[in-house]
């Protein structure tokens, strides 16, 4: 498989709209939040922005992603993309994590991807610690 072959993992971060603070389980992922600004903090072995492309065509037929992968044929599954990312995205943000990727190459998948979900945590705490709201998987 392609993407295990590439043995890289990358970190990404979305903003969201701001109507998705009115839920009750942001509001719970998220008491001390004091700004408008919402995120989703993801990881995969796509690129970010291939990544987005996933999650922007979620639901709907192929989807060749930039990063050179090919998503398989028929709609992407639910399982492989956050709703809260997909119903309320807005763009990339990449100030949150351009200085992260790709994380360190490694030949055993799971270790990297290990590295990658703690990563994940540790943007969307700090992003917390700023006022901002954020979700992680």
């Amino acid at each position: 498989q392609m993407l295990q072959s590439q043995k890289q993992h990358f970190v990404y971060v979305i903003r969201l709209k701001p109507e998705i603070s009115s839920l009750k389980s942001w509001k719970t992922a998220n008491p001390n939040q004091v700004t408008n600004e919402c995120f989703y903090v993801g990881e995969s072995a796509h690129t970010p922005e291939c990544r987005f492309m996933i999650h922007t065509h979620e639901g709907t037929s192929d989807c060749i992603c930039i990063c050179g992968c090919k998503i398989k044929s028929g709609p992407v599954k639910v399982k492989t993309s956050s709703r809260k990312a997909a119903k309320y995205m807005i763009e990339l943000a990449p100030d949150y994590f351009e200085q992260y990727n790709p994380i360190k190459k490694t030949d055993d998948i799971h270790v990297l991807r290990d590295a990658a979900k703690q990563l994940e945590e540790k943007i969307a705490i700090d992003i917390r610690e700023l006022g901002h709201g954020a979700w992680f998987a």
